[in-house]
């Protein structure tokens, strides 16, 4: 069963389990979506719709991936490509919750249920944050470069622009 089509009580219950899937990648990009789709609440927002949808898929890639890493590995096959492949959903999560962060600033200047925003603003920077271990920990069996300082202080300037919209607002 995908973790989409999951109850909440259902997904609770596969997390606590003693499996790794879904963990914490999957549950990162959830909380990542559930951030952009208050944003949504606060005022039509179609584009945010479709960032909704693509976080929909990355959970499950980000199952699957994990999936196929953990085979791989239990067969002794340590190609770069399968630690690549699950980094992959973390690391474009990234990209979107920063578009969104950052787009986020106009729905915060004009949106309604404020406080919607504030609880989107803290979940799309803790989902950014909270993905760097994953996107290392698969990154340092492969060749490739990634700036986590670089993506951690764009985070933080979106969000303190984000936090000074609201303060403005109350």
């Amino acid at each position: 069963m995908k973790i989409v089509d999951m109850s909440v009580e259902r997904l609770l219950t596969e997390i606590k389990n003693m499996r790794p899937n879904p963990g914490g990648g999957a549950v990162v990009i959830l909380v990542a979506n559930m951030a952009v789709n208050l944003i949504n609440m606060m005022g039509d927002v179609s584009c945010e719709t479709k960032i909704s949808e693509r976080l929909t898929e990355l959970i499950q890639e980000d199952v699957d991936a994990t999936k196929r890493l953990i085979a791989e590995i239990k067969r002794k096959n340590f190609e770069e490509k399968f630690f690549l492949e699950a980094a992959r959903p973390q690391i474009e999560m990234v990209d979107i919750s920063l578009k969104a962060l950052e787009e986020f600033s106009d729905i915060l200047k004009r949106g309604k249920n404020l406080s919607d925003g504030i609880i989107a603003n803290n979940l799309l920077r803790e989902a950014i944050r909270s993905a760097m271990p994953t996107i290392e920990l698969n990154l340092k069996y492969t060749k490739e470069t990634y700036d986590y300082d670089y993506f951690l202080e764009k985070c933080e300037n979106l969000y303190q622009k984000n936090v000074k919209i609201i303060e403005g607002r109350k």
